[in-house]
């Protein structure tokens, strides 16, 4: 998984702690809990100084957006994202797909090893 992970960041053809970043934005809303600067920097284990830096290349090129919510900045996905930004998604749903099904199936036989 983490080798298919690899290939992924690295195909997108684009620094891959800005890869990381918008990532992390976009787990953020997933979750249904959009993040600031700091939270993203401790995810990312970067300095909050670099993981800024990309956040405002990231949002000056519309890959991501800032939210004022009360005192926080939030950065959240684009109201349209981009076609390359939806296949890179897709395939990392497909890696983390065979890698629970992987894990399970260790897990099964795991089980039944013990008894």
């Amino acid at each position: 998984m983490l080798l298919d992970l690899r290939r992924l960041v690295v195909a997108r053809n684009r620094p891959s702690e800005e890869t990381f970043i918008q990532f992390a934005v976009r787990l953020g809303e997933y979750e249904g809990r959009p993040v600031n600067a700091a939270e993203i920097a401790e995810m990312a284990n970067m300095p909050r100084t670099s993981v800024i830096r990309h956040l405002n290349v990231l949002e000056a090129r519309g890959r991501i957006r800032a939210d004022k919510i009360g005192r926080r900045v939030v950065r959240r996905p684009p109201q349209e994202d981009f076609p390359e930004n939806k296949e890179f998604y897709l395939e990392l749903e497909r890696i983390v797909r065979r890698a629970c099904s992987a894990l399970s199936r260790m897990d099964t036989l795991a089980a039944r090893h013990k008894e």
